[in-house]
């Protein structure tokens, strides 16, 4: 009767242990990821997303809406793949603690996890935080214009007379 005590807490402490590893596997993963998407985001921005663009001679105030979605989903698409290849690239650092206590690395599943990379790239580049910044820009101009002219009773109404009181 008391093996069994000694067995059951010998594996809650052995269960506690690989619990603690997983957790300082994920700190060293995301650690990892992020600078990894960092390096990632400057190369890019400096050595892929310069000659990739639609048209490179415009500068992208000057650019069409349609210019500008096709650059951004291009530089998007380069992003994806950018971050399918650092992912690969980047689970080949090996983690210290791997085989403790029966501890596999690779059966976390934040190793496996490509668009963690691809979002810290979304993040730090540059080139595509201008692209999607610009194209919310116009969007939100093109959306206020519909809402400040709305068509009431066949007459041009201002939006902003319905909410005088309020103001």
């Amino acid at each position: 009767m008391m093996t069994d005590n000694i067995n059951k807490e010998q594996t809650l402490k052995e269960d506690l242990i690989v619990r603690g590893i997983k957790m300082l596997d994920i700190g060293y993963i995301t650690t990892i990821y992020v600078f990894g998407g960092l390096y990632g985001a400057t190369f890019l921005d400096n050595y892929i997303y310069p000659y990739i663009s639609l048209n490179k001679n415009i500068p992208i105030k000057e650019k069409t809406d349609f210019q500008l979605i096709i650059d951004t989903i291009i530089f998007l698409i380069i992003n994806a793949i950018a971050a399918y290849i650092l992912r690969n690239l980047l689970q080949k650092i090996p983690f210290p603690l791997e085989g403790k206590y029966g501890f596999k690395h690779m059966k976390v599943r934040e190793v496996s996890s490509g668009q963690i990379i691809n979002f810290i790239i979304l993040i730090f580049s540059r080139t595509i935080r201008y692209y999607i910044l610009e194209l919310q820009y116009r969007i939100e101009k093109k959306i206020k214009k519909k809402n400040d002219r709305m068509i009431y009773n066949n007459t041009t109404h201002n939006i902003n007379d319905d909410f005088s009181m309020f103001i």
